[in-house]
């Protein structure tokens, strides 16, 4: 009796560990699913030449994990890069480029060999695909176009939109469907299929044409100016960014336009600060003369011949504009009392952009011969006494420009301020 009551305990003992052992072996078995990573996974790029790799990616699973991945078996992703369903391959038959994208690459995933008591067959498992970006394309803007699970219970193809993360260093990450299939013995597969679809980096200089300057004049305030700057379709700090410079004096400045995100090259536009102009002195830095410039109440900037300074020139000849010191133009539209009078010039021309030669203007000159250019229909006026006391004898005035009727009144203008002896013709 005794001896039965020792067996009866020894096989429930028996039975006891047995049980807690067979309790534990799940357990013991799950403590080595470990790793949720598949990384450095070749991407193999179908070409004319065949599958060519063009870099690794990298596969992290959301839900799961496995213990190990027999590195004999397939373990790799069939990739596809175009723009058409031709370029695409079999798993882009469903992948449709939006518009303002150039390109898709689409992910055909298969991984062979896992040993996991966590991923069963049929299963379907969130995970993070991390792929460079291709050659020529920009991480900026690229979404996610495709995912599927490509087994039964991953249900139809899934082409919603979702943007992708840009990684800030040449790749991008999605959210992708892996299906969980069967593998030899206890092992298993994963496999899915996704898409990105990507712009390609532009040049941004094919889009001046499409750039402006919010004006293109300004007036001087002694401070920066820093106009907007637009580009249709674009936005400013996220496709390019603008830096100025000659921006605070008088003059053209300048807006250098950098493309960046998806845009690369710069190119420049540029604008007008100008200052308002009242009697102004001014050096022509060509000739040396001396001008007085003003600002007209249309904001024309014109100038008036004070002096001249070349004593050796024998010929002279008044320009239509002169160039102020801050790049500007100013129209040079009159000359002044005494213009002439310490020039040694003995032929001087006066522009047609002249509108008034003031009174004494050419006293003291020791022109011999004045040329006075004017349009078809003159519209300048002679001040008094404009061509007499000069220092030279019965000089001869040419007037070019304008004949018969307007051409016989500018004379008579001109012999009437004129003194005597002067040919006017």
């Amino acid at each position: 009796m005794r001896g039965q009551k020792i067996f009866l305990k020894r096989v429930l003992s028996f039975a006891l560990v047995s049980a807690l052992c067979f309790a534990l072996q799940p357990m013991s078995a799950l403590a080595n699913d470990t790793k949720d990573t598949f990384s450095d996974v070749p991407i193999m790029v179908g070409t004319d030449a065949g599958a060519v790799e063009q870099g690794k990616a990298t596969i992290k699973l959301s839900s799961g994990m496995y213990s190990s991945q027999v590195t004999r078996y397939e373990y790799q992703i069939i990739s596809h890069i175009g723009s058409t369903v031709d370029e695409l391959g079999p798993e882009g038959r469903d992948v449709t480029i939006d518009s303002g994208y150039d390109v898709a690459q689409v992910f055909d995933i298969y991984i062979d060999g896992i040993t996991s008591d966590a991923l069963q067959p049929n299963d379907v498992r969130a995970a993070i695909l991390t792929v460079p970006v291709p050659e020529g394309c920009t991480p900026i803007g690229a979404k996610r176009v495709l995912k599927w699970g490509k087994i039964g219970a991953a249900g139809e193809p899934n082409t919603e939109r979702e943007d992708a993360v840009d990684n800030k260093n040449g790749t991008v990450s999605i959210q992708v469907a892996l299906g969980v299939g069967m593998g030899q013995n206890t092992e298993v597969t994963i496999c899915g299929a996704s898409a990105i679809e990507f712009k390609k980096v532009k040049d941004i200089s094919s889009l001046k044409d499409k750039a402006k300057v919010v004006q293109d004049k300004y007036d001087y305030t002694g401070s920066a100016i820093t106009p907007d700057v637009s580009i249709e379709g674009l936005a400013k700090d996220v496709d390019y960014t603008v830096t100025y410079k000659n921006n605070v004096e008088p003059g053209t400045a300048t807006a250098t336009i950098t493309g960046i995100g998806a845009y690369t090259g710069s190119f420049d536009l540029t604008f007008i600060i100008q200052k308002e102009y009242k009697n102004e002195d001014i050096t022509d830095k060509k000739s040396q003369a001396e001008y007085d410039v003003n600002t007209t109440n249309d904001g024309t900037v014109v100038a008036t011949l004070k002096k001249t300074t070349n004593k050796k020139a024998k010929k002279y000849t008044v320009p239509e504009e002169i160039e102020l010191p801050d790049g500007s133009k100013a129209k040079v539209t009159q000359i002044g009392p005494k213009a002439f009078k310490d020039s040694n010039a003995t032929q001087i021309t006066i522009p047609k952009s002249i509108s008034k030669i003031s009174s004494k203007a050419f006293s003291g000159s020791s022109a011999k011969k004045i040329i006075i250019k004017t349009d078809k229909k003159p519209n300048v006026s002679i001040g008094k006494g404009a061509f007499k006391n000069m220092k030279a004898k019965n000089p001869t005035i040419l007037i070019k420009g304008c004949k018969g009727k307007e051409k016989a009144k500018l004379v008579k203008k001109v012999e009437k301020q004129s003194s005597k002896g002067t040919k006017v013709k």
